[in-house]
């Protein structure tokens, strides 16, 4: 069990310093650089929750349980990219400029949480290919 341990967390240590898996660290970048060391828990979510998104479509297109076409997930992963940064900017403006900014601030956090897992799903896709 530990040397098959070893040897998956040597591949994933591997992804994502391979110059060609820039787009997951960008998406990492992107989905963290709102958040402070402070907000360590939710930074952990966060990235716990992109990780398993990719893992589990890795996974169903490792054993031949999706198909998906290569040049759509070429095109949405950096939309996810996009849409990720896009959604952080707007919220931080529209909660420095609300009163209800500790409300929006915690619907943000779920819906960020979601979006997180979901785009995992795309970017597990884009790696499984």
């Amino acid at each position: 069990m530990g040397s098959e341990f070893a040897v998956y967390f040597r591949l994933g240590v591997e992804h994502i310093a391979d110059i060609r898996g820039y787009d997951h660290i960008l998406f990492i970048a992107a989905l963290t650089v709102a958040y402070s060391l402070r907000e360590w828990k939710r930074l952990l979510i966060l990235v716990t929750a992109f990780t398993l998104g990719h893992s589990v479509t890795l996974a169903l297109a490792t054993i031949g349980a999706i198909r998906v076409n290569t040049t759509v997930i070429e095109v949405l992963i950096p939309v996810t990219i996009l849409m990720t940064s896009v959604f952080n900017i707007a919220d931080s403006i529209v909660a420095t400029s609300s009163a209800e900014g500790a409300t929006r601030a915690r619907r943000h956090h779920k819906v960020l949480y979601g979006l997180a897992g979901g785009f995992g799903l795309i970017h597990g896709l884009g790696f499984s290919s």
